[in-house]
């Protein structure tokens, strides 16, 4: 019996999505980590300072002992994890498998729709069969040769298990039906552009918070020096570092405002589309037109996603380094850790020697999307409205 093509991309796009998943919160708890261990650093190394100073060595010798072993520990594990980041490359990995994975996801919704290279009924599952297996070359034959992809667990749905991952498409989309304009609308766009409005006002949100602590802990160093607790400004100066350095880690700025992009130019097409009459949104002209400028900008918003997520890994070993190792403390503690501080970078640098350059992978990446994008014409080449005919 032929394998479906429909339900095979569907197939291939949930093993990407779940291994995408895992690869993300591994990213995300090393770099969480990182930033607490650089902040502890700090913490210890000046909280050591001021034991040294009210509490006499011969009096509380165990206590002072705990202290050089765990300024000697934190930056230590920091660098291990430093090393893992750079060695397994799960940031990498998780750019690659959603960029695969959206990059079906796409193909689907073109095939579903009968639009671009899918028009002709008799040769659509053939044309989807090969761009699936044109996204998985380029996934999987790259980086990923070395990994062990974890395999979708779905079989013929009576297990429990479904077809399409949970999110992955609108909660009335079987995934498996032809589509309308309007069920496309409905399903597709409109779902999209939910999408990107929440994750817009989550990521307002985030950043605003975050730029404010940063803010009311720098500004905090003046009040805490007033009050002669100048040997705690390190301690808020690092912990100010350490939300701005997450800030960047996540990228949210420039996540939002590609989101806020995004949600502008769906709006438009769906303005346009609203506006047409009921004949008109049976011409499969207009359908043709809706569906590709549509996937043109989730495409090209992917395509940027891609790029700044490319980017901000190839600096991650660095900051990661820097703010392993702590920020600012004071002299004297400085002058302790100096030794610890050589060894764990020292450690950083053989890691990051161990592994290789993620550049091409992430260059591969981002021509995942890109031919498909020319595959399919795209935002560039499909204006976001069309004239009524």
């Amino acid at each position: 019996m032929p394998i479906d093509a429909l339900t095979d991309a569907w197939k291939q796009l949930a093993e990407y999505d779940m291994n995408a998943k895992s690869q993300q919160r591994t990213y995300f708890r090393l770099q969480k980590s990182i930033l607490a261990l650089g902040f502890l650093a700090t913490f210890l190394a000046v909280l050591d300072t001021s034991v040294k100073l009210n509490y006499p060595k011969d009096t509380f010798q165990a206590l002072h002992e705990g202290f050089r072993y765990s300024i000697v520990a934190v930056p230590a594990i920091a660098a291990i994890l430093v090393g893992a980041l750079t060695v397994f490359k799960p940031g990498v990995r998780w750019v690659l498998l959603r960029a695969g994975g959206e990059s079906i996801k796409r193909e689907i919704y073109q095939y579903r729709t009968s639009v671009a290279l899918y028009k002709d009924s008799e040769t659509r599952d053939e044309v989807l069969a090969s761009a699936v297996n044109n996204v998985s070359d380029m996934v999987e034959l790259g980086d990923l040769e070395n990994f062990a992809l974890t395999p979708y667990p779905y079989t013929d749905g009576t297990d429990g298990v479904p077809l399409i991952p949970q999110k992955a498409a609108h909660p009335d989309d079987t995934g498996l039906a032809d589509l309308s304009g309007d069920e496309y609308e409905r399903l597709r766009l409109e779902d999209q552009l939910r999408y990107f409005t929440r994750a817009a006002s989550r990521l307002g949100n985030k950043r605003n918070t975050l730029q404010f602590l940063t803010v009311a802990l720098g500004g905090s160093g003046s009040l805490i020096a007033a009050l002669n607790w100048g040997g705690w400004v390190p301690v808020t100066t690092a912990l100010a570092a350490a939300f701005a350095s997450y800030l960047q880690y996540m990228q949210i700025e420039d996540t939002l405002v590609k989101y806020n992009r995004a949600k502008h130019s769906l709006r438009k097409v769906q303005r346009w589309w609203s506006t047409l009459e009921d004949e008109k949104k049976l011409d499969p002209e207009n359908v043709d037109h809706l569906v590709r400028a549509t996937e043109g900008i989730l495409g090209a918003e992917m395509t940027g996603w891609a790029r700044q997520m490319a980017e901000a890994v190839r600096k991650i070993p660095k900051v990661a380094e820097q703010d392993s190792i702590g920020g600012p403390p004071a002299k004297r503690a400085r002058k302790r850790i100096s030794k610890v501080r050589s060894r764990t970078v020292t450690v950083v640098a053989g890691a990051q020697n161990m592994s290789s350059q993620p550049a091409p992978v992430l260059d591969s990446t981002v021509a995942i999307v890109g031919s498909l994008l020319e595959r399919s014409e795209t935002a560039e080449s499909v204006p976001v409205t069309k004239g009524s005919e």
